[in-house]
């Protein structure tokens, strides 16, 4: 398991994580839970490696971090607020209290949308 310290690299995470970058994440965190049947750390590696802007990609496995260490999606996002802002959040908390992978990935979908349009 490999170990990213975002607090080290925050400011260039923070300025250059966009919502495009956001939405295309949303995108492929989406398509691998379909594919998997669910959000687990399996999930966040494989889309954390398949990433190729090394900012998005530290994201994504700062995120499988805090799964790894038993916090929920949430709480993660939360962490980055600036990032993740309450809307997102929102509808993290709404599909994870909802549960269901197929939730999950729909809420992905439709933040990726959202980003996209704003």
């Amino acid at each position: 398991m490999v170990v990213i310290d975002l607090n080290t690299k925050e400011t260039a995470i923070e300025t250059l994580v966009s919502p495009e970058d956001l939405a295309q994440l949303c995108k492929s965190l989406a398509m691998e839970i379909n594919v998997q049947g669910r959000l687990d750390i399996n999930v966040l590696e494989i889309v954390g490696f398949s990433i190729a802007k090394e900012n998005v990609k530290a994201l994504v496995l700062y995120l499988r971090d805090e799964i790894c260490l038993g916090n929920s999606l949430l709480v993660a996002c939360k962490q980055h607020s600036d990032i993740f802002d309450e809307y997102f959040c929102a509808k993290i908390y709404d599909a994870e209290r909802r549960g269901g992978s197929d939730v999950l990935a729909k809420t992905f979908d439709r933040l990726a949308d959202n980003l996209l349009s704003s």
